[in-house]
């Protein structure tokens, strides 16, 4: 079966399907010929598993006063024509391929109907794991596709730079060609992390990883970084372009980290060390802290020093103000005082506060 939109399946069909498909398999087959169950629960489990995502919901469909069929929509019978014509398709292409192609230091491994690898183990194991080198072939539309993965990085054959020598040749070849370009290539030895311990490796632009040789399961592990844009392939012994970028960048927070002092508080979260990261998130909360009582204190003072003036006595002071036969007796730095406490006193909303620069 497959989905379809807007078709629909009767389940009785579903089970005539499974009944002569069992038949099939016992003509071409000996064995017992006990005939296996499916029931109707056993369907319906089985759609809502592989289908239900899709849209396919059980339906009853019928006339009214007639009895109703009970099945499954946007669900259909697969054509078998074209099923098994594009399936030989793709093993007689796979067959071909992998028959014509035999590579010295490579394991050929079938995935499925559709894809086959070949596999070349590395010497080397990252966190327990063996590294192998993978030629993935897989046949796509009647053409066959092949990506490259190492290291847990895939590439596409486009990133290996070898186009021209890929052109105008069968799928075999092209096998064989990337093969011979793997096997004079090295793989990128990433960053070794034992210069950096002092800084905080991990984030989202890397991976470190542990790596240990295959020859002496006895040595102790050694940390190595990658870049998560590692190019995959690098000189002999050596990083590629991606993970040379990330040590220079590593190697400069490393040089600011150790010349710079972790008692400054000026200084770049990023180029602290861990107990320099400790020590100022510490002093952070002591400045909070301090703030928050100095706020107390003023407030408290402020309260106590506050002198809270009548209404009579402000008409008073304002008539006795006003009302000065020489304006020029009143002192200029009292003038400008009295112009801008009337004026703050004035003001309906805190929004509108200005104070004199003065």
């Amino acid at each position: 079966m497959e989905f379809c939109r807007d078709e629909f399946i009767s389940v009785d069909e579903i089970l005539e399907l499974f009944r002569s498909d069992h038949s099939e398999k016992e003509n071409r087959c000996s064995g017992s010929t006990e005939s296996p169950s499916l029931s109707r629960n056993a369907i319906g489990r089985i759609v809502h598993d592989v289908w239900g995502s899709k849209g396919v919901r059980s339906k009853r469909v019928g006339k009214r006063g007639e009895k109703s069929t009970h099945g499954y929509i946007n669900l259909r019978k697969k054509d078998k024509c074209s099923q098994d014509s594009q399936g030989e398709l793709t093993v007689s292409l796979l067959d071909t391929v992998e028959a014509e192609t035999e590579l010295e230091n490579w394991t050929a491994m079938r995935n499925g109907i559709d894809s086959f690898s070949f596999v070349r183990y590395e010497k080397w194991a990252f966190n327990g794991q063996r590294v192998c080198t993978e030629i993935l072939v897989t046949s796509v539309n009647g053409d066959v596709a092949i990506e490259i993965s190492s290291q847990g990085i895939k590439k596409s054959v486009e990133d290996l730079g070898i186009e021209e020598q890929l052109r105008d040749i069968d799928a075999s070849k092209r096998v064989k060609v990337i093969a011979a370009f793997l096997d004079s290539s090295s793989l990128c030895a990433g960053v070794n992390c034992d210069a950096y311990k002092t800084l905080l490796l991990s984030s989202e632009n890397n991976t470190v990883l542990s790596y240990t040789k295959i020859d002496d399961p006895h040595e102790t592990p050694v940390q190595k970084i990658f870049s998560t844009k590692c190019r995959l392939l690098a000189p002999l012994m050596q990083s590629c372009e991606s993970c040379s970028i990330l040590r220079r960048n590593l190697t400069k927070r490393h040089i600011r980290r150790e010349s710079s002092d972790d008692q400054s508080l000026r200084v770049n979260e990023r180029y602290l060390s861990i107990e320099g990261l400790v020590r100022k998130v510490a002093n952070q909360r002591k400045l909070l802290k301090n703030a928050k009582e100095r706020e107390r204190m003023l407030q408290h003072k402020f309260e106590e020093q506050l002198i809270t003036m009548e209404e009579s006595d402000h008409a008073d002071l304002v008539w006795m103000v006003e009302n000065l036969d020489n304006k020029n007796e009143l002192p200029p730095d009292m003038s400008i005082l009295w112009d801008q406490q009337k004026k703050i006193l004035e003001t309906p909303s805190k929004k509108g506060y200005r104070w004199h620069p003065k």
